[in-house]
């Protein structure tokens, strides 16, 4: 009873994708067992990161090995539409899982050196790997009509990409700048060779910047419609890449003029409340990667794996290791294998 204690309590509060309806779906564990066994493990991780006891790790790969068997099983029994909320939370909760695991980057072919072990490979990204599945479930389950009805139907047409882009434009802070920066790195993927792109780009601060409106509705209406071509792919993750890094501190326009407070803060130290909805927006990230881009991280194509890169260095200078604790340790090993692949 502990882990679920802890969940209740605590864990919930962190898990920004279907919140607030958490404290309402937790009572449906009662009835499902596979969902419990995914509420436990989450809790045992949440736990593991706050005291860094292998007694919780233990805990939270027994009860994930529980909910995937239990889980696979009720997939081919029953039909989501029966089941929905209780296959929606605990579709949910695996993925958090897989957020807070690095361990599943790790190869276990016995013939891969130490060095290869170090550099990313996509095969191995779990994360990846769910993203397919997840995307289908949610979009099914989204323009279902008995998803009407759903404990979280007002959460998951939620669109907070809006609210952090209007809240950067506010700040005078245009993400189409960074947005422009990334789509050169596609037509001109030598650049990527330079080590100076191993830093996060600098967003550039003007005080006449002139307003706009963001380019994004508060909620999802119609069903997203899939990038036909690898480009468009890309571009479609570097759009929402540079609306997150435009978060970060950045320059100037003019280095003449003394450096205003705001250039020096993050927009999330500027506006706290933000921090749920970029949170959310980094959960469901890879979720948004279509066959195009998935098939460029496959290749290891290094445009794609660049945009990957910043991602990842982009948590790690932005969100606070404990509410976002199943963030932080990907973040930094991804960054690392990351790294190595594109730099050496």
């Amino acid at each position: 009873m502990n882990l679920f204690h802890h969940f209740q309590t605590s864990t919930y509060q962190t898990l920004p994708l279907l919140s607030p309806a958490w404290k309402d779906a937790v009572g449906l564990a009662f009835r499902y067992e596979y969902l419990m066994h995914a509420v436990l493990c989450v809790s045992a991780s949440h736990l593991a990161f706050l005291s860094q006891s292998m007694h919780y790790k233990t805990q939270s790969r027994k009860h994930l090995s529980c909910a995937l068997r239990l889980f696979r099983e009720a997939l081919g029994q029953t039909a989501i539409e029966d089941d929905s909320d209780a296959i929606l939370a605990t579709s949910a909760l695996i993925y958090y899982e897989a957020w807070s695991s690095p361990d599943a980057l790790a190869t276990d072919t016995p013939t891969e050196t130490a060095d290869a072990r170090l550099l990313y490979q996509a095969r191995d990204d779990q994360l990846l790997a769910l993203a397919t599945g997840m995307r289908h479930l949610f979009s099914s389950a989204k323009w279902s009509p008995l998803y009407r009805m759903s404990l979280f139907s007002r959460t998951v047409v939620h669109r907070p990409i809006k609210a952090i882009e209007s809240a950067t434009l506010s700040l005078g802070r245009d993400p189409f700048e960074l947005e422009c920066l990334l789509a050169g790195f596609y037509n001109q993927p030598n650049m990527i060779s330079n080590c100076q792109t191993r830093q996060l780009p600098d967003q550039t601060i003007s005080a006449k910047a002139q307003p706009r409106k963001s380019n994004y509705s508060d909620i999802q209406v119609e069903p997203i419609r899939f990038p036909s071509c690898a480009y468009d792919s890309y571009m479609s993750v570097a759009a929402r890449l540079s609306i997150l890094l435009s978060l970060l501190p950045g320059k100037e326009e003019n280095p003449t003029i003394p450096t205003r407070e705001n250039t020096l803060r993050s927009v999330l130290d500027l506006q706290p409340d933000l921090l749920f909805d970029v949170a959310r927006v980094v959960y469901t990230f890879s979720l948004m990667f279509y066959e195009n881009f998935l098939s460029m991280i496959h290749d290891n194509d290094p445009r794609a794996l660049l945009l990957l890169y910043y991602f990842y260095r982009m948590i790690q200078s932005l969100l606070p290791k404990q509410d976002c604790w199943w963030a932080s340790k990907r973040a930094e090993v991804m960054q690392q294998r990351l790294a190595r692949r594109l730099w050496g």
